[in-house]
């Protein structure tokens, strides 16, 4: 009897600390959520700031203190949710084409039982109307392909050749069924 009283306290003190453990205190919990929410709306801002700074002046012509000034942040934070430049940029990068990339890919696969000429049309409509909803993207897009570096190099290598080669399909199955003459894919 006294064995079983044992182990019986034994099991329950130790569920009550794996329990104590697991689960913060509310006063904790409730600490910890406020300033993960604050942290998460200065890279939020920080990140909106930069991705129209650059779309508007470029990487190289954007400061640190521009985008935390235009985001309306105190000076340093960009660097201590990011850590450098480089980093941040392709937060923001991430960020806009993300959107972009969603919606686009909802079209391609919206159209996918759509036979080729309308697909085609369908898609181009899409892309269009995705461009003029986020105008900061075509413009990133347009100042990095001036420049051939690392930065251009990693938005293929992320997002951009992947949809590309996605569309690159369609038109190859457009092009089989004699619906896209002029195209030709070894041009790319």
């Amino acid at each position: 009897m006294y064995m079983t009283t044992v182990k019986l306290i034994f099991i329950f003190t130790s569920i009550r600390v794996l329990r104590d453990m697991s689960e913060p205190t509310t006063i904790d919990t409730g600490i910890e959520a406020s300033v993960t929410r604050k942290a998460n709306l200065t890279r939020i801002k920080l990140m909106e700031a930069g991705i129209k700074l650059f779309s508007i002046q470029g990487y190289d012509s954007t400061s640190t203190r521009q985008i935390e000034t235009s985001a309306g942040v105190k000076r340093n934070l960009m660097t201590y949710h990011f850590g450098n430049k480089e980093t941040f940029w392709k937060a923001c990068i991430a960020r806009l084409f993300d959107t972009v990339i969603d919606n686009l890919a909802v079209a391609t696969n919206e159209s996918k039982d759509i036979e080729p000429v309308e697909r085609l049309r369908f898609l181009i409509r899409r892309i269009i109307r995705v461009n003029a909803q986020t105008p900061d993207m075509p413009r990133i897009m347009l100042d990095e392909g001036k420049h051939n570096d690392w930065r251009l190099k990693w938005i293929v290598d992320n997002y951009v050749g992947n949809f590309y080669r996605g569309l690159q399909n369609i038109l190859d199955e457009a092009k089989a069924l004699g619906v896209c003459l002029l195209y030709t894919s070894d041009a790319a």
